[in-house]
């Protein structure tokens, strides 16, 4: 679990036959304490505090990531979505042997892929709306797919930078991700070093 402002990110990776199938959700933080306390796991299980019972096991495997999505908005839409609290996520599947990236988003910010052959970047859109805004039936997203080649970097990240201000209480925005993460990609040859490099510019 990781916390960026007033958002949690949490992260479950499965991997069989080839495929990795990866979740990460951002949601609002209530104020502490009280029973409007609430934790949200994506994974295994996803649960909520002992006022609320916990979901059933989900498995990501098999699941393409706009089935995750609209699972994810069912589960919010039922028990946090009373109390006010809503949630964004991201759902991903990498195919290494059809050398394919397929996504689904619920209201995330814009995840960017970095193309090695070019070495530019291109903006994945989020697909859906805000997970909890509406029930189950009313709930709409798609499965976008691209390219994604050996050598290709994929950056995901939570509301909790792209909000991030400047002194002036400018919010960074996509723009602004868009160019920190170019200057990063240019500055540093190693991927394995962009997280760090990208959330010291953010928190600088």
């Amino acid at each position: 679990m990781a916390q960026t402002g007033n958002f949690f990110a949490y992260r479950a990776f499965t991997m069989q036959d080839g495929q990795i199938t990866a979740a990460a959700e951002a949601g609002n933080r209530p104020p502490a304490g009280g029973a409007e306390r609430r934790r949200l796991r994506i994974g295994d299980r996803w649960c909520v505090d002992a006022t609320t019972p916990p979901a059933p096991a989900v498995h990501l495997h098999g699941r393409t990531p706009d089935k995750i999505i609209r699972g994810l908005n069912h589960y919010v839409a039922l028990t946090l979505s009373r109390h006010t609290i809503y949630a964004t996520a991201l759902a991903l599947r990498v195919d290494a042997a059809r050398q394919e990236l397929q996504w689904s988003g619920g209201g995330h910010p814009p995840a960017f892929l970095f193309r090695q052959s070019n070495l530019k970047l291109e903006l994945l859109e989020s697909t859906g709306l805000l997970l909890g805004a509406v029930d189950r039936d009313d709930y709409q997203t798609t499965c976008s797919a691209t390219h994604f080649s050996p050598g290709d970097v994929l950056i995901a990240y939570t509301d909790g930078v792209s909000e991030a201000t400047n002194p002036a209480g400018v919010q960074l925005g996509t723009a602004g991700m868009h160019w920190l993460i170019s200057e990063t990609c240019a500055a540093e040859a190693d991927p394995a070093k962009w997280p760090a490099a990208i959330l010291r510019a953010v928190l600088g």
